[in-house]
């Protein structure tokens, strides 16, 4: 009998950690990202470690002495490639504004912060330019990450599974 329960409460655990190990992508916020003229960026977008895959986004540039402020969202601007190429997510509108942010190391589901790399007009850093001739690099900055809720409400609903299926195989007193 307790082997059966012992096999039940596996099955149900390792089909929780399935369906936990294929969570959606996480979503990832910056902080304190500051460019060179002094203009901050903040905002976030998803990213999917398994397929490389950069989802919804929404990134917004303050101004400074020689840029205006842009909010880089998918209704005017796109993720070029459509994944993380490099540890380098590449964003542009119509080839005329385009933002490169890289981190110092791989972004993961799992969450966690990230530094971003500091700046220079090269694919090794980070920077933001207007028409291929304006340039500002980031200064510093940083993107962190929780897992997300769903994550953990599919985990608990797995344990509770288990819990249940515990329960319902114990032997009644009389």
């Amino acid at each position: 009998m307790l082997k059966k329960l012992c096999q039940r409460a596996a099955a149900v655990a390792s089909l929780c950690v399935v369906i936990v190990g294929a969570a959606h992508a996480s979503t990832w916020y910056s902080s304190g990202m500051t460019f060179s003229d002094g203009a901050t960026a903040s905002g976030s977008f998803e990213y999917d470690a398994t397929t490389g895959l950069v989802g919804a986004y929404s990134l917004t540039t303050t101004a400074g002495p020689t840029f205006s402020a842009f909010t880089y969202v998918p209704g005017d601007s796109y993720v070029n490639y459509g994944w993380l190429a490099n540890n380098v997510a590449w964003i542009s509108n119509a080839g005329n504004r385009f933002l490169a942010l890289t981190f110092i190391s791989p972004l993961t589901d799992g969450g966690g912060a990230v530094e971003i790399r500091r700046g220079g007009y090269a694919a090794s850093g980070s920077w933001e330019h207007v028409d291929g001739l304006i340039n500002r690099d980031v200064l510093y900055g940083s993107i962190s990450a929780i897992p997300e809720v769903e994550t953990y409400a599919m985990l608990l609903a797995g344990l509770g599974l288990i819990g249940m299926v515990a329960l319902r195989r114990l032997p009644r007193a009389n």
